[in-house]
Order: C-alpha cells, then structure tokens, then sequence
C-alpha cells in the first residue's frame, strides 16, 4: 500500500515539474531579445509568470474541486467527461485548428460517443462572430468553471483521458521539419477535403452584409480576392516582424488581379499604409471604417480566393474550403500547417551572398527558426519574392480555380521531390501544400 502511495505522489510531483517547466520553455528566446526589446520581453515573461501562479492560488481550492475530479473519473466508466481550452486569443488558433478538430470527430478520428466535451474560452476573444458561430457546434462553458478543474485535472495522475485530444501548440515542435506532434492546424488526416464547412452565414447576415459593401461602394455581386498583409501595426515587436510586409508590396499583385478581371479587396483588422492603386475594382477595406468581424467572415467566405503571407487570418479561407496563396512566406519549417488546397511561395534565406538549399536549411536547423534573432544570429537575410514569381503563381491560382490547370509533366515529380527532402512525420506527406509550379520548378537546385 504504501509503494503504491508513493508511486502516485511521485507521479503528481512529476506532473507538477512539467506542467511548470513547460511555462519557461522560451526563456533563452526572450534572455536574447532583452538587449532590444525589453518592455516586451517584460511583458512576456510577466505573462508566462503569471500562469504558474495562477495554479498556485487554485490550491485553497482543492478540497471542492478534488470530488468533482474524482467523480468524473468514476463516472467515465460509462461516459467520458473531457475538458478543453479553445485558444480563442487569436484568429489562427480559433479558426481551423478547432475545424480541423471538429472534422476529425466527423470523421471518426476521436471517440465520440458516449462523450460529452466542455470547452472554455481564454480570457480574450478575438472574434465574436466566429465565437457566435463555434457556440452552434461546440459546448462552451464559463472559463472560471472549467479552467480550474482543468489545470487541476491534468496534474492529478489518469487526468488524460478527461481532456479533449486537441493538439496544442505549447507541446508541438511547431516548425521542425521532423515534428513527432503536430499542432491542430496540421490537417494530419486529410479530413478538410473530406468534410464540408461547419461555418454557415445566415441569409440575414449574408443580406445584412452585402447592404453595407455596397453602400460603401464595393459590389460583392462581381467575384473578388481578398488580400492581407502582416505588417507592424499587428505586431511590430522583434520577435516575428521578419513575417511582416509592406501593403506596397502588393501594388503590381493588385494590378495583376484586375487585369484578370478581379475586384481586389484589402482585409485587417490594423492596418498601415495606403495602396494608390488607379482602379475603382481595388477597395481598402481595412481602412474603411466599415469593418466589423461578422463582415471579415462574409467577404471571405465568399471571395473567389485570398493571398496572405503567413498571419492567423490566412487560416480563416480554409473555414470555406477557400484556397489560400502564400506570397513571402518566412518561417520555412512551418509550411505543414498551410492548407493542403494552398500554394505556396516562400522566402530564399541567403547567408554570405550564397542562398540556401532545402538540404542545408534543414541541416542547419534554419527551418525551425521563427524569431528575428534567431536570423540575425546566423547572419541569415530572407529575400523576398520577385513581382514576376508573384504573378506566376496568382496565375496559377487563376487557373486552377477556373479549371484551366494543365499539371505540367514534371509537376508532381517536383513537389514529391520537395516532400521527399523536407518531410519527416508520416502522416504529412498527403496534406502538404503545394509550392508554386512555376517557382519550385525555377528552384529545383535549392532541393538538392
């Protein structure tokens, strides 16, 4: 009796190490970004602090919340109580991962009988309109209720099988090319193209809608693409603005897409700079007063396609079943949780006036990289892409959405090349997006 006591006391002890050692995982990152960017670094750390402290305080707490764990124990003999935390701080956390999530029940990835899920939402909700629309499919509980008996739960040993099997992003490699557990935006399983969108706008939300872009002069009647630039009024910090961009940059891609015929129109919730663009088809809606978050999720549920490069609102499109195309995408490693319907065009890293293979990047460890002083350490320079490799693959975008796409012979031997060189995890290898036909087949020396 007593070994047993104290093999489950040593297990809870060892839950407690993890559970606070893995709240510091990114102390070096933010040791080397002090000398640059303390009152961020401050902030970060203060809010990693403040979590571990929060369980602390959970502690007078215990003898009401213990019962309750321990009943739902008893009880999952014959129905299973899972708890989760739907990461709703951001929109690329609360969109598809939680789709993906949703399909994989569909599809019979995760029991789902005799199972009754309870999620919460984090402290800030970066879009109520998508909360609206997630609260149709998912049971949402008060987050003073649930977080408590969560954190409580995944400490007291057996506690899994009480917790929704959602991949976090805080336990993923993220952006390893050999990623053992990927986040919950990587489609592992295919399941996107096997289920249709969960994400429904109402007729009188559609109505509602179109009345206010056409009172601000844009016409949703006529097929249009959406276009989003990260840029530094999202963030500007040293962290990750390498991922940001000018909209300037933009400026021959938006012309490009009126001479196919589009209405260009610019999405964001902040945004910097203006695009003098001499077409009445471009629209800048993000600085046009009007937007709202129920009318983000109209234009792109309706757009024909959307161009990003590499924010969380490029993961809303895949909500529609909608194709993305990644211009200027920076963080390599983190190409597998791009939608499997996209393409993709990244940034060359080039070091001492030489541009680095696949082979090498990956070698190096370059992929994994996703801070500007990680860069800046090894002397990498990101090369952005070229107006004429832009336009190729919104042509090629053009194309495949009017079925006009003619896979070249070489096509898919070039991008199993590129799967063969750059995948690791087993799974991946279907669900991978594609690279820009023409941009992967100018570059084939960078996979050798």
């Amino acid at each position: 009796m007593k070994k047993k006591l104290y093999i489950i006391f040593r297990e809870i002890v060892m839950n407690f190490k993890g559970y606070f050692f893995s709240k510091f995982t990114s102390l070096k990152v933010y040791i080397e970004l002090y000398g640059s960017d303390p009152v961020l670094v401050r902030a970060r750390l203060f809010n990693k602090i403040s979590k571990p402290l929060n369980f602390i305080l959970l502690i007078p707490f215990f003898p009401l919340i213990l019962p309750i764990i321990f009943l739902m124990r008893i009880v999952s003999f014959f129905y299973t109580i899972r708890i989760g935390n739907l990461e709703s701080n951001a929109i690329g956390h609360f969109s598809l991962p939680v789709e993906i999530y949703l399909a994989e029940l569909d599809c019979g990835i995760h029991k789902n009988t005799r199972v009754l899920d309870l999620w919460y939402l984090q402290k800030k909700v970066c879009n109520r309109a998508l909360e609206a629309k997630w609260r149709e499919h998912l049971f949402i509980v008060p987050r003073f209720m649930l977080q408590p008996l969560d954190l409580i739960n995944q400490v007291i040993p057996g506690g899994q099988k009480n917790v929704i099997h959602f991949r976090r992003l805080s336990k993923s490699t993220y952006s390893s090319a050999n990623n053992p557990y990927p986040w919950q935006s990587i489609d592992i399983h295919d399941v996107i193209s096997k289920t249709r969108p969960r994400i429904i706008i109402a007729k009188s939300e559609k109505l509602e809608s179109e009345k206010i872009l056409k009172l601000a002069g844009f016409d949703p009647y006529k097929k249009y693409v959406c276009i989003h630039n990260r840029d530094s009024t999202f963030h500007s910090d040293e962290i990750s603005n390498h991922r940001n961009s000018s909209i300037n940059d933009f400026k021959d891609a938006v012309n490009y897409l009126v001479t196919l015929g589009y209405q260009v129109i610019r999405m964001g919730a902040k945004a910097q700079g203006k695009l003098e663009i001499e077409s009445s088809l471009y629209f800048d809606y993000a600085q046009s007063g009007i937007r709202s978050e129920l009318l983000d999720l109209f234009l792109i549920s309706q757009c024909s396609f959307f161009i990003g490069n590499g924010s969380g609102i490029d993961f809303v499109p895949s909500l529609f079943r909608k194709r993305v195309v990644y211009i200027n995408f920076s963080q390599f490693g983190t190409i597998p949780e791009v939608p499997n319907t996209s393409i993709v065009i990244f940034r060359r890293m080039k070091v001492q006036e030489k541009i680095l293979s696949i082979l090498e990047i990956i070698e190096k460890g370059y992929e994994s990289y996703t801070t500007v002083s990680q860069f800046k350490k090894a002397g990498i320079e990101l090369i952005s892409n070229s107006n004429q490799e832009i336009r190729l693959v919104i042509l090629e975008a053009h194309e495949r959405l009017n079925n006009n796409w003619s896979p070249r012979i070489d096509e898919e031997k070039n991008q199993d090349l590129f799967r063969e060189r750059f995948l690791k995890h087993p799974n991946e290898s279907n669900i991978i997006a594609n690279i820009g036909y023409d941009f992967l087949r100018e570059n084939l020396d960078l996979l050798k």
